[in-house]
């Protein structure tokens, strides 16, 4: 387990160094918020972030979304239908089976976190208009060595995800890749 926690800190600095490379055209869209904490994602509707790290039989995988891809709305949810379709929402997230296949090996979730508190937290001072969801799933899987790789079906579960922009990790290589509609799968180059 300290071997991945050690790869999963190689993954945040490989992916920080990833990010920074890729380019300045997404920073436009960066808010006023975001240039006090760095780390965070530009939050741009339709596009979600996720990162992966992969390594001792285990993949961890960590995804970021602007809550109106998934919920189909920002606002802290106040009526029934609203509360519904959060709660919702969280059930389909933490359905890993639905959401990911790992091609190569098989692999079995060992946790799944998914955070929706800022949607229904009604005790926020500040209301923010840019309210995101996140999830972080971990799973075991019988040979990372043998993982090709996985399909992603998170667009197919939430149509407002247009793309979904991955940088992903292992013991042996790293990558950047945009997952689309058409484009589902991604492929760690074995």
């Amino acid at each position: 387990m300290q071997s991945l926690l050690k790869l999963s800190l190689l993954a945040t600095v490989a992916l920080i160094s990833l990010s920074t490379s890729a380019g300045s055209d997404h920073n436009h869209n960066r808010s006023h918020h975001d240039e006090h904490n760095h780390m965070q994602k530009p939050h741009v509707h339709g596009v979600s972030q996720l990162e992966l790290a992969i390594g001792n039989n285990q993949v961890e995988i960590q995804l970021a979304s602007p809550a109106n891809n998934i919920v189909g709305f920002e606002h802290t949810a106040k009526t029934e239908k609203d509360i519904q379709a959060v709660n919702q929402a969280k059930i389909r997230l933490s359905q890993t089976e639905a959401l990911f296949r790992f091609i190569g090996t098989s692999c079995s979730p060992l946790s799944t976190q998914v955070n929706i508190q800022g949607l229904l937290d009604k005790h926020k001072h500040k209301e923010s208009s840019h309210k995101e969801i996140s999830a972080h799933y971990r799973f075991k899987c019988e040979s990372t060595d043998q993982l090709t790789s996985i399909q992603f079906e998170l667009i197919s579960h939430f149509p407002n995800i247009s793309e979904i922009q991955t940088q992903w990790i292992s013991e042996s290589n790293q990558g950047m890749a945009v997952l689309t509609k058409k484009n589902l799968q991604l492929n760690f180059g074995k």
